[in-house]
């Protein structure tokens, strides 16, 4: 027995460690979520101070030139406080980044260079530099959404294929929004006759959005994010509001 009284004492010992971290935790973890809420806090202002003054200046006469060309930084702003407010950073989390933007990026490529994924459309001087006439920041809008959206509905209590219909459906209401602005901001503009938004446009956004949104749940990556459902109400309100 004298041999097995010094193990007894250290499983004694950790015994009495993991009853005393038991009790300490939750007293712990009370002030965590106080301190996370209140960066959350920031980061939604700063979204939102940030769309706010692009909805006042684009409302303006005398600003309007100036905030279209500067709207891209609106959307490197979404994108570097989306960044800070990730919780958990693995190779999955990553790729998932990856993908999407170079995905969203590559698909509005072939869409510009051969008309047959949205329709024929042109993008305009607004959005930045381009690459086969596309500007580069479309991969960043569409990990803003795909990213966005897909945090918002991830832990709803429903099935993989109902969440992805859902958040293609979602964003299909929001490329409805988003449309009109577009064009008046020079994002875009459709060289179809009239000018009109084909259907095929609204189909192929439900359509990508769906496999985008399939990828982003398969993939199990811990995306998880406060701010971002903050955000996308942001861009919706801000498309919202420059439609009246």
């Amino acid at each position: 027995m004298w041999v097995l009284s010094p193990l007894l004492s250290f499983r004694n010992f950790f015994f009495v460690v993991s009853c005393r971290r038991k009790l300490i935790n939750p007293f712990m973890q009370d002030t965590y979520p106080g301190k996370r809420s209140s960066t959350t806090t920031t980061g939604v202002t700063l979204l939102g101070v940030t769309y706010l003054l692009f909805t006042i200046a684009l409302k303006s006469n005398l600003f309007f030139q100036t905030a279209t060309r500067l709207f891209p930084l609106a959307l490197i702003i979404s994108l570097i406080v989306l960044l800070f407010y990730q919780k958990h950073w693995n190779i999955r989390s990553l790729s998932f980044l990856f993908v999407i933007f170079f995905g969203g990026f590559f698909l509005q490529a072939v869409a510009t260079e051969t008309g047959i994924i949205y329709g024929d459309f042109a993008y305009g001087r607004s959005l930045g530099p381009k690459l086969f006439g596309t500007p580069l920041i479309i991969g960043i809008l569409w990990l803003l959404l795909i990213y966005s959206v897909g945090c918002t509905i991830k832990d709803m209590k429903v099935g993989l294929w109902a969440k992805c219909f859902l958040g293609a459906a979602i964003l299909v209401l929001f490329d409805i929004l988003m449309e009109p602005v577009a064009r008046e901001m020079d994002l875009w503009d459709w060289q179809t006759k009239e000018r009109a938004i084909p259907l095929q446009n609204y189909f192929a956004w439900f359509f990508i959005s769906f496999v985008m949104f399939i990828y982003f749940f398969n993939l199990r990556a811990k995306v998880r994010n406060n701010v971002a459902p903050f955000l996308f109400v942001i861009m919706m309100l801000f498309f919202l509001i420059m439609n009246i």
